[in-house]
């Protein structure tokens, strides 16, 4: 087995970005996608000898424009996978070129077992824009999505003039980011909780993690780089199937058996009613997760007890804020406008009734606006002050996460 370049890929990873303006958060997904990109569909674990689970992820980046840097976050993973070799779809595209996409990428690579050659059509799918790729709405595609998720060994489609195209092998990774005000008419409102979007893991930021002024990059991060690179190609070399020890096997058992009790009881780990469909297939995606962490770290194909506690940290770090993701989605017209405004409210800290109405007056108006206080004060978000003298009410933030 080769020597690897770096103890550990991820954390190596983290130090290359570290002169970076996006939150941490985002670093580590965007990492975590870029090595499942690597592995493609060469490596898969399987669950109860039944369900076999490839490393793909679908990933989805949250945050205001230009405030969090996404894009910056996206456009270095981006960078490795393109240095790497591996194929990556445009995200401006329709479902029919991305199914030819990935018939063009069919690929091979040896059985580690039988020395088989074995058929895969594995590409990664990075649109900085998740709107460009998804545009209104488009019921079709995020069912095309959906259906790609679990990398089937055969999926055909049939086209209205170009007969059948058929995908062998297929593995899809997705990686994106998006507004959160651009969600609402990205995503049909029974799109949430199931389909699509349960199967997605949103990285949910509203700050940057720091400010960067230097022009020049630091100084070693050409051989950071570099040893990251070679690393990917070992990690692109893995094959075969992954398997838990015995005790990373108890401590998953332990960990089932505990959040679905609790799941049960109508305690959800994630604590929003719109995420279900995702905590029903939260263990898949903590396989998916472990997959890489464990390729991250070593060629050996073991995810260790050490590799599943770093999953489940990861997971729940990022579950505290995917409830946020859907804080502008819903029935009620005022959804939207109130999840902005919760947002402009809890980046201020304390902010007054005119301030909001200003910045608010081509979306509500007055009477809305005592309809949306009334929401935020009953949820606890906010508190509210009459200053008699101005005329004016004072909201403040209260700490509360939402």
């Amino acid at each position: 087995m080769l020597k690897r370049n770096c103890d550990d890929w991820l954390t190596t990873y983290l130090h290359y970005v570290d002169n970076t303006e996006s939150p941490l958060s985002y670093h580590t997904w965007v990492g975590l996608s870029v090595i499942a990109g690597t592995l493609q569909r060469r490596v898969f674990i399987r669950r109860q000898d039944k369900e076999v689970i490839y490393p793909n992820q679908y990933i989805v980046l949250v945050g205001p424009p230009g405030r969090v840097r996404k894009g910056t976050a996206i456009a270095i993973g981006r960078g490795l996978l393109e240095e790497v070799g591996i194929p990556l779809a445009a995200e401006r595209v329709t479902k029919e070129a991305l199914v030819r996409f990935m018939k063009k990428n069919l690929a091979t690579f040896p059985d580690p077992k039988t020395g088989i050659p074995q058929l895969h059509c594995s590409v990664t799918c990075i649109a900085e824009e998740l709107a460009v790729l998804l545009g209104q709405k488009d019921v079709e595609l995020l069912a095309f999505l959906t259906a790609w998720y679990d990398s089937r060994d055969d999926w055909s489609y049939d086209t209205k003039t170009q007969g059948k195209d058929e995908l062998l092998g297929m593995c899809f990774n997705f990686l994106a980011a998006t507004a959160p005000d651009w969600l609402p008419s990205i995503l049909p409102i029974e799109a949430i909780s199931g389909g699509w979007t349960s199967r997605c893991i949103f990285v949910v930021e509203y700050r940057a993690r720091k400010i960067v002024s230097a022009l020049t990059p630091p100084k070693g991060i050409k051989e950071l780089q570099k040893k990251l690179l070679l690393d990917l190609e070992q990690i692109r070399a893995i094959s075969g199937e992954m398997v838990l020890t015995t005790e990373a096997q108890g401590a998953y058992e332990e960990w089932y058996q505990h959040y679905r009790e609790e799941e049960e009881q109508g305690r959800s780990p994630v604590g929003d009613p719109r995420l279900d469909g995702y905590v029903s297939r939260r263990a898949t995606i903590a396989f998916k997760t472990a997959v890489a962490v464990s390729a991250s770290r070593s060629n050996d194909l073991t995810i260790t007890i050490k590799d599943w506690h770093r999953t489940i940290k990861l997971l729940e770090a990022v579950e505290k804020n995917m409830p946020r993701v859907f804080a502008g989605i819903g029935h009620s017209r005022l959804s939207s406008v109130t999840a902005s405004i919760m947002h402009f409210i809890q980046a201020r800290k304390t902010v007054r009734r005119s301030q909001v109405l200003q910045a608010f007056y081509a979306d509500i108006d007055d009477y809305a606006m005592e309809s949306v206080e009334r929401m935020l004060v009953k949820m606890h978000a906010i508190e509210c002050t009459y200053l008699q003298e101005e005329r004016d009410k004072e909201y403040q933030w209260n700490g509360v996460e939402l």
